[in-house]
């Protein structure tokens, strides 16, 4: 039997493609196919509504998913300064606190008292003070200079007196006793002039710089006080520190508090921190 040579046989095979070739063959035939079936549904049905935006570039938000724990930014537990009996709390667990919110209010009964009375003070201190600071009034010195004229008036009374009486005595109408009695009201006349002469040289002088000294002294001493006393008022009224929200509660109304004990817990929530597992 005859046969063909294998190098002929092998000239006769189908011819091999490039398969991008092959591919490209494949998408053509597809889109003709679906290009002849939009065709027949165009003449079926009429033509396609093709709805167009305009392409804009933009960054979209990453998002990841992860577990964690959220903590407020601060936590503090604020306590009383000063020891007192509780009059009022008037936030309650979860309200908000802004900074300088008063949370708690201590029985300042007694206090009040106490700056009443060291005010009072202070104004009679401050008082006298500003009398001592102007000197004397022009009243008191004319007042002492008609004093200090009448004394000198009764005292050259009583030297005229005196004279009479030596007079008298040395022609034997007056005797030792009446001439005695006469100097001694003479000296007394002219020791109460002498007084009302220093008096009045005082007054003109005014107070003395030791005086007022002393007085500005008190003066400040006592502002001391009245700051003391409204330091510790404030002391009463337990306030926010920062603001943020009431997390617990650590006292009531009628609870003494000693200094340094519990009233609340304060959190900041306006930033968080956040803890990833």
């Amino acid at each position: 039997m005859w046969s063909m040579p294998r190098n002929v046989r092998r000239s006769r095979r189908a011819p091999r493609f490039h398969p991008f070739v092959v591919r490209a063959v494949r998408c053509s035939l597809v889109i003709l196919i679906l290009g002849l079936a939009g065709l027949r549904a165009e003449a079926q049905f009429g033509p396609t509504l093709i709805v167009t935006a305009k392409a804009e570039m933009r960054q979209l938000p990453y998002t990841l998913a992860l577990v964690g724990t959220v903590e407020p930014f601060r936590r503090s537990t604020i306590g009383a300064e000063m020891a007192g009996l509780v009059t009022a709390m008037p936030l309650r667990q979860g309200d908000r606190a802004e900074t300088g919110t008063v949370f708690c209010q201590l029985n300042d009964d007694l206090l009040a008292r106490d700056l009443a009375r060291a005010e009072a003070r202070l104004a009679a201190l401050r008082s006298r003070l500003e009398e001592l600071e102007r000197g004397t009034r022009p009243e008191v010195i004319a007042r002492l200079r008609a004093e200090l004229a009448a004394e000198a008036a009764l005292a050259e009374r009583w030297v005229f007196e005196l004279g009479r009486v030596r007079r008298l005595q040395g022609e034997n109408y007056a005797n030792e006793r009446e001439y005695q009695d006469a100097l001694a009201d003479q000296l007394a006349a002219d020791s109460r002039r002498a007084a009302a002469q220093a008096e009045l040289d005082e007054a003109v002088a005014g107070p003395r710089a030791e005086v007022i000294a002393q007085a500005r002294h008190d003066v400040v001493e006592q502002e001391a006080v009245v700051a003391r006393i409204r330091t510790e008022i404030e002391k009463t009224k337990i306030a926010a520190p920062f603001t943020g929200f009431v997390a617990r509660r650590f006292a009531e109304v009628g609870n003494w508090l000693g200094v340094g004990g519990p009233v609340v817990e304060l959190i900041d929530l306006e930033r968080v921190l956040v803890r990833v597992d």
